[in-house]
């Protein structure tokens, strides 16, 4: 390796070659894969990892945030590609890995934006391994294996969901049952209470009846005792 080569990888700037980047997506692939990418960012030993490697393979001087301002960079390629995949007029060919275009749309496109020339027409380089790096989508082909599992961890976690929601619409039934039956139990004893209420106001008017009666006796026995006496 030459002094000027030396010199650039321990400036403040380090140089990525083609097969660099290429290393630093792998790498950052299988991390991905294997968990070390809990949320949109990796754990610092995974960029540990691909410094190492790539200083080791190329003979240079790689250190991790030479890997993080890379992965800035690749993060912005990935939103041109993913602006002009979902541009109208813009195709995609999954099989090619390739966003087609006819030439009058490539020439309006270059024209106002010289640097997409490389995402058009052409295969794009890494783009599975940047789909789990970068991207929300899964990859294919290399990765069809990963991408299986990934599959099927969904499905299972599908399922879970299901069951849960099941149970969770067993509970909402019984919940519901419960609600019902106290409902019903609540209307019952309003009824009863109305059944018990109307029964008293009838005893009542009974009771204030024979009161009625008892005291009209009362008053006749009265008058015939004060008859006895006189006579």
């Amino acid at each position: 390796m030459s002094t000027t080569q030396n010199e650039k990888c321990k400036g403040k700037h380090f140089t990525w070659s083609k097969p660099m980047s290429h290393m630093l997506l792998e790498i950052l692939a299988e991390e991905a894969l294997k968990g070390n990418k809990p949320s949109s960012t990796f754990r610092a030993e995974s960029f540990v990892k691909v410094a190492t490697e790539i200083s080791q393979k190329f003979n240079v001087q790689c250190e991790p945030k030479h890997v993080d301002n890379h992965l800035k960079t690749v993060k912005k390629e990935w939103r041109i590609i993913t602006k002009l995949k979902n541009k109208s007029g813009f195709g995609w060919d999954d099989c090619l890995k390739m966003i087609t275009v006819s030439k009058d749309v490539y020439d309006e496109e270059v024209k106002a934006h010289p640097n997409h020339d490389k995402y058009l027409n052409k295969k794009l380089d890494m783009y599975e391994a940047m789909t789990i790096v970068v991207g929300k989508d899964m990859a294919t082909g290399n990765y069809a294996k990963s991408y299986a599992d990934v599959n099927l961890e969904e499905n299972t976690e599908e399922q879970s969901i299901s069951i849960e929601n099941e149970g969770e619409y067993e509970e909402t039934s019984k919940g519901k049952e419960t609600s019902s039956s106290r409902t019903q139990k609540r209307q019952h004893r309003k009824r009863n209470r109305m059944y018990e209420d109307d029964g008293v106001e009838k005893l009542s008017k009974q009771i204030g009846d024979v009161a009625l009666a008892i005291q009209s006796l009362s008053k006749n026995q009265l008058m015939l005792m004060r008859c006895m006496r006189k006579s």
